[in-house]
């Protein structure tokens, strides 16, 4: 059951595109609307420390196009938008793998170390984005 696991630990024999996968957010609602919840292991696989949002981008511009950092989850509050992941040292091998994030759909949780490139944004997209780690200018991408 997803959000059951515990955290992800990576090696450097493993592969970080497997580890790469749709979560479901939790959902509640009755006549007041509707509760989206988001909490360490249900579904996330680690602790937030930074949270950001993606909003406003053109439709024929990419975001990200580098290496994530750190554990991360991506997750549609409005719009849809293409996500590619490569394993980063397969960038010129080709292997790669594609998710369409679609309001209030799944989530995608990224591990650190894997290539991200969104594109393909819908007018009016908002992204919501939780991050395990600080942001760090010097942090190399």
């Amino acid at each position: 059951m997803p959000g059951n696991s515990p955290a992800i630990q990576m090696t450097e024999s493993s592969n970080r595109l497997d580890a790469v996968r749709c979560l479901d957010v939790p959902q509640f609602g009755d006549a007041r609307g509707q509760l989206f919840a988001l909490e360490r292991v249900r579904p996330l696989p680690f602790t937030p420390v930074r949270t950001f949002v993606i909003a406003d981008v053109p439709q024929e511009k990419h975001r990200a196009q580098h290496v994530v950092s750190c554990d991360q989850f991506l997750w549609m509050i409005e719009g849809a938008c293409l996500a590619m992941v490569q394993e980063s040292e397969a960038c010129l091998t080709g292997a790669k793998r594609h998710f369409r994030l679609t309001k209030r759909g799944p989530g995608l949780y990224l591990p650190e170390g894997v290539w991200l490139d969104l594109s393909e944004f819908h007018k009016g997209s908002i992204m919501l984005c939780l991050a395990a780690a600080e942001y760090d200018a010097n942090r190399k991408r």
